[in-house]
């Protein structure tokens, strides 16, 4: 059920929040909510700031990638990922980008609250979403 705009680009309740109704704007925000939990930075890539999404899903892709390639040595040699971890000029810049991550994560669920429009919203639906984000 997607309607296409002057540009030729469909419209879909997504995208085009103003001609959706109550249900599909609740569905939406379940959708940001999942999104922003599972791929932090995907939601305002999809609804929001692109740039500031691609920023979101670069770390959260190096994350991914540097998550792999620590399981993988920890399997195969633990003495050397322990050495590498424990040196300060490895691990001093990690703490940092730990902290931007996680940092970033924060203020993609804050921006996902906000894509949310979590106000428009039925009665009790809001306080359910708000409390998901807040403890993921």
């Amino acid at each position: 059920m997607s309607r296409r705009n002057p540009g030729g680009e469909p419209t879909t309740p997504f995208r085009d929040v103003e001609r959706a109704s109550s249900s599909q704007m609740t569905k939406r925000a379940w959708w940001i909510i999942v999104l922003n939990f599972l791929v932090p930075g995907s939601v305002q890539v999809v609804a929001g700031n692109r740039r500031l999404g691609r920023l979101g899903l670069l770390f959260t892709f190096g994350f991914w990638g540097f998550l792999a390639i620590s399981l993988l040595l920890a399997l195969v040699y633990k003495i050397g990922l322990f050495a590498i971890f424990t040196t300060p000029f490895v691990a001093i810049p990690l703490g940092f980008l730990f902290i931007a991550y996680a940092t970033l994560i924060a203020i993609f669920s804050l921006d996902s609250l906000r894509l949310a429009r979590v106000y428009t919203l039925q009665r009790s639906k809001p306080f359910v979403l708000v409390g998901l984000v807040i403890t993921s």
